[in-house]
């Protein structure tokens, strides 16, 4: 989780909304590893795409039988509030899936006009392969 936490700090580095993303993209690693096949030694992705004004994250996991959804967010329960934050806090969110890999994303986006002037540029995608143990490498395709 912490490569992943990082990974999106870095992405994402200068954005308003940094704070928000990684609190969001901790929660859906998280999910991967409890409940996907992710979770016994395998592998999830992270891929950041950021424009002007928004930013899309998806995690990509190994696949589960069941489908995400979030819970109703109850005061006392220890767990299962991560996908009710998700969708809390995120613009939008979704998820495309089989039993052989998952895809979960959010958008976040903000008003970018009160912190720069338009410019009209591409969206970048930015790509991790995140192996349990080891450091995510950083690309900007």
């Amino acid at each position: 989780m912490a490569h992943a936490r990082r990974f999106v700090a870095r992405a994402l580095a200068g954005c308003s909304i940094t704070g928000d993303a990684i609190l969001c993209v901790s929660e859906l690693a998280t999910n991967a590893l409890l409940h996907t096949a992710s979770g016994n030694e395998g592998e999830f992705e992270v891929i950041v795409q950021r424009g002007r004004s928004w930013i899309r994250i998806a995690v990509t996991d190994e696949g589960s039988s069941t489908t995400p959804t979030p819970r109703a967010l109850d005061a006392t329960s220890e767990e299962g509030r991560g996908l009710g934050l998700v969708a809390l806090i995120a613009y939008r969110w979704g998820q495309r899936a089989n039993e052989h890999g998952r895809t979960v994303w959010f958008e976040l986006r903000w008003d970018a006009s009160k912190i720069h002037p338009p410019v009209h540029e591409p969206a970048q995608r930015v790509l991790a392969v995140t192996e349990l143990g080891h450091s995510p490498e950083l690309k900007i395709v």
